[in-house]
């Protein structure tokens, strides 16, 4: 008789777990399963898996590889956050839509493959990613969640797609690398600390928009050049502030 189904947490706080061989007929790794497995560096024979479950892998801060298997059709809220190891990570084509915070502060991770198709760069998706400094932001990307990029000191992205039309708060907060941003005129608002703090940001380029808000490029010390068509409604509290 072979394993089927490894139940809910049913390794959580196992702290001296090492390596894990997953059983062929898994199929999902269930929610919580190997949470805080923080001396986990090895798992095996998983590319059955077609579903990672919330927090699945959280805090397994040992955890450098996990090629997340080419048939995975769903991925849940947190399900490496705090991988503090964890190193590089490609999304399959056959993930419609990415979780809130899969792999926040995972301080290690320095490159991830997005589908195309993905529309939403979710909430803290990869905040305090403090290394990554390599994602491609999709040509279909529609929405940039609240604190998706916050605190990732070494990312600089590259064009924002001209289809983008949404930032939320905190987007690209403390994205310290940022030299330069131009927003596609598909945006019509900059939210509360959208590049706030970005210590290295010298141009801003975009068209008409309707608001700045509240603190959106504070604390950008090294801003030199602010190119805006036209800002047709406010430009909140403290936006441009030191």
């Amino acid at each position: 008789m072979t394993l089927e189904k490894i139940g809910m947490a049913a390794f959580e706080e196992c702290y001296k777990l090492e390596k894990i061989k997953i059983p062929p007929k898994v199929t999902k790794v269930e929610k919580h399963t190997f949470k805080y497995c923080r001396s986990l560096k090895q798992v095996e024979h998983y590319h059955r898996i077609v579903e990672i479950g919330a927090s699945a892998f959280y805090n397994c801060s040992r955890l450098k590889l996990f090629h997340i298997p080419k048939r995975v059709t769903q991925i849940d809220i947190s399900a490496f956050a705090f991988c503090h190891s964890y190193e590089e990570a490609e999304i399959p084509d056959t993930i419609s839509a990415l979780p809130n915070s899969p792999f926040e502060s995972c301080v290690s991770l320095k490159s991830v493959k997005i589908p195309e198709h993905i529309e939403s760069i979710p909430v803290n998706c990869f905040k305090g990613c403090r290394d990554l400094e390599d994602v491609n932001l999709p040509s279909g990307l529609k929405e940039i969640g609240a604190g998706a990029f916050r605190n990732c000191y070494s990312f600089d992205p590259p064009a924002l797609p001209d289809g983008l039309k949404e930032i939320n708060p905190s987007a690209f907060r403390f994205c310290d690398k940022i030299i330069q941003i131009s927003l596609p005129g598909s945006i019509t608002d900059i939210p509360v600390s959208a590049f706030g703090d970005c210590t290295n940001l010298q141009k801003i380029e975009f068209a008409a928009v309707k608001n700045v808000d509240n603190y959106a490029f504070s604390n950008c010390p090294n801003l030199r050049e602010i190119l805006i068509q036209n800002i047709e409604e406010r430009i909140g509290i403290a936006a441009f502030q030191n």
